[in-house]
């Protein structure tokens, strides 16, 4: 930069000196030109050409001259350039002094925190060191545990192997003594399947003797008709479920089907239908209460010939024959004695009190 500046001087101090020399030559050329008073006539034709020559070193030297001005005039401006551009430069020197005393600065905190954590680091390290001479120590304990405890296990698979060997043997004689309870327990379950079937015939046999006054002698034909009967109504149970199932999802779901009204409305007449009879066969379905169970019921029908009372409970409500029950308040109170029982109805006589006095729809009570 400083040789650059030099060198605009020379250009300078060049252009002062021919400015200066312009100056002296245009005066002359002012004082040539000026009118004198006298003509004066030459007669040396020598003198002439040099005055010619003369004037043409003078012209020449005024080109000369102008040349020198727009020369200077065109170092001036490349000086003021080069000033803006000293300028600008020193503007950029400045910032980047600048940015250079904060990268410094910078430079130094990040020293500093470097050097924190160095320290940090160095005491996690000595912190690092006595753990893991603790663990060491943890290490060498567990081994020894660990060989203790191979002892122990060397011990007890000793005991183990004893033990199988007893088992065994123990084992070998309560399978003998397991084959021969065996044994005796198929002739057991045997006549305990005879003795069943006995006490199911015999409990039929039963039943039929408090239902009919008769004893009634069953087979074996008639443990498999009930066997049957018991898995019919089992399925049939089951069947039932599936198509409530069925028409509890068509109900909801018929106006969504597009079908034509009348197609709804044989579609609607169907399901009723058929859950008509699912309700009418789970009523068959469902087992018969046990007599001590039967509280009440209502007057159904009253027949004068023959003088009959038919009842709304039947034999799945609990109602037997012979069975006594009353109606009326304690004024009037009316006992009847059931005679004919059918799965939903039964059909009872009045043995004390007066049957005018009961009506359709009264309720009947078991005697306690």
């Amino acid at each position: 930069m400083q040789k650059k500046l030099k060198k605009y001087w020379k250009f300078l101090g060049t252009g002062c000196i021919l400015t200066v020399l312009f100056t002296a030559l245009c005066v002359c050329a002012a004082e040539d030109a000026k009118p004198a008073s006298v003509t004066v006539q030459l007669a040396d034709p020598e003198m002439e050409s040099e005055l010619a020559a003369n004037k043409k070193e003078l012209a020449r030297l005024r080109t000369e001259v102008e040349r020198l001005k727009a020369e200077a005039g065109k170092l001036r401006t490349e000086n003021i350039q080069k000033q803006t551009e000293n300028a600008q430069k020193t503007a950029e020197l400045q910032r980047l002094a600048k940015e250079k005393t904060a990268l410094e600065a910078h430079l130094t905190a990040a020293k500093q925190e470097i050097q924190r954590r160095k320290d940090e680091f160095s005491g996690m390290k000595v912190d690092l060191e006595a753990e893991l001479t603790v663990l060491k120590r943890e290490t060498k304990r567990r081994q020894d545990e660990i060989s203790g405890l191979k002892a122990e296990i060397a011990k007890l698979k000793n005991e183990v192997s004893k033990s199988t060997t007893e088992l065994q043997a123990e084992n070998s004689l309560l399978a003998d003594t397991n084959q021969n309870l065996r044994s005796e327990l198929l002739d057991t379950l045997e006549r305990c399947a005879r003795l069943s079937d006995r006490v199911k015939r015999m409990e039929q046999s039963a039943a039929g003797v408090l239902e009919n006054l008769a004893p009634v002698y069953s087979g074996v034909r008639e443990n498999e008709l009930a066997d049957a009967l018991d898995l019919t109504m089992k399925s049939g149970m089951k069947l039932v479920a599936k198509s409530t199932n069925v028409c509890e999802m068509l109900y909801p779901k018929i106006e969504k089907l597009g079908l034509a009204d009348v197609e709804k409305a044989r579609l609607r007449v169907a399901l009723d239908a058929l859950s008509t009879e699912n309700q009418s066969f789970a009523r068959l379905s469902v087992p018969s209460v046990l007599p001590e169970q039967f509280k009440k019921c209502r007057v159904l029908e009253i027949s004068e010939t023959p003088e009959m009372i038919v009842l709304n409970a039947g034999y799945r409500d609990g109602v037997r024959v012979n069975m006594s029950l009353q109606a009326g308040t304690d004024q009037k109170i009316c006992v009847l004695r059931v005679v004919a029982v059918r799965p939903f109805v039964s059909a009872a006589v009045v043995v004390k009190g007066n049957s005018s006095e009961l009506g359709v729809g009264q309720e009947v009570r078991a005697m306690q």
